[in-house]
């Protein structure tokens, strides 16, 4: 534990050159070209590095104090660090513009530096890091391809809704994690941190926060006149499922060739002058059974003319 603490309690300026070095060891030279280029991309370039360096010494500070406590960081302890990086990485880009050959990658650095540091905090606890791969050995776990151990599990922090970024943070709800952010799947839009439908969602009709009054329906993104009674919404179009061969008694449910809906079910299609009465085509004109319409009987001894029992 002392030769941890006083690892972690040197100068800034010796952090910065162990996580540079660390960076080096561990892969981050991939960003470095074979030789500078002159101008906006070179000063882009040299720019990120220093800040991945720097966000690798704040969050080995992290780990560090929480070390000196026998603790394990939290989520929330990573925060400043995050702050911080996403301030100074934003600024490199808008110095140096289109000429940024690596523009919209900090969440992709942001993990890699994370996982890196992890790594750094295991060997430190006892773990056997390797110099030469990106597999972390711990006492009875070995993690390869970039994994990393949450709670002595291997998981891919870019890609792992339970571990997104960092090991415990869950991504809930209609969330799902890539490139290690949770973010609403397609279709779905993050409207106070919910994922919400907002073609059809009456409280974010079209956008975030925009509720359809009172008596209207979202369709399509707008709020509109709710549908007459006996009719229902289906789509966007408010249909009656008692007749619509479309959406026969339920929405999408599509009548097939030769059936027409009739009470909500399909049934097959009559002739000309005649009626689908439970699923028996007849003449309500002469059927004594079904006189002027179906389920209308004559009584005995009485004759169905021109659909009237007589």
């Amino acid at each position: 534990m002392f030769t941890t603490t006083y690892c972690f309690n040197v100068t800034r300026i010796k952090a910065t050159i162990a996580v540079s070095v660390l960076a080096f060891s561990f892969g981050f030279t991939a960003l470095v070209g074979s030789s500078f280029a002159a101008g906006s991309a070179a000063r882009c370039e040299s720019g990120k590095l220093k800040e991945a360096s720097r966000y690798g010494a704040c969050r080995l500070k992290v780990e560090a104090k929480a070390a000196a406590r026998g603790q394990s960081p939290s989520v929330e302890a990573f925060a400043s660090c995050d702050k911080r990086i996403d301030l100074k990485w934003g600024r490199v880009e808008l110095r140096n513009g289109v000429f940024c050959p690596t523009i919209g990658d900090l969440t992709a650095i942001k993990t890699l530096v994370g996982s890196q540091c992890d790594q750094v905090a295991f060997s430190l606890s006892g773990a056997v890091t390797s110099t030469t791969t990106t597999s972390t050995t711990l006492p009875g776990l070995s993690c390869q391809g970039g994994s990393s151990d949450c709670g002595g599990s291997c998981v891919n922090l870019i890609s792992d809704d339970a571990n997104c970024g960092v090991c415990g943070n869950i991504c809930s709800g209609a969330k799902s994690c890539a490139s290690g952010i949770c973010q609403c799947g397609l279709g779905w839009s993050d409207c106070g941190g919910v994922c919400v439908d907002v073609s059809a969602d009456e409280a974010n009709c079209g956008a975030c926060g925009n509720a359809c009054p009172s008596g209207t329906r979202c369709a399509a993104g707008f709020c509109q006149a709710s549908c007459p009674a006996g009719q229902v919404d289906c789509g966007g179009l408010c249909v009656s499922t008692s007749s619509d061969d479309a959406n026969c008694g339920g929405c999408g449910n599509n009548c097939a060739t030769g059936y027409d809906c009739s009470g909500g079910v399909c049934l097959p299609e009559c002739g000309p002058g005649t009626v689908n009465c439970a699923g028996v085509c007849v003449d309500t004109a002469t059927d004594e059974a079904n006189c002027g319409a179906c389920g209308i009987t004559c009584s005995v001894g009485k004759y169905c003319i021109s659909g009237v029992c007589q």
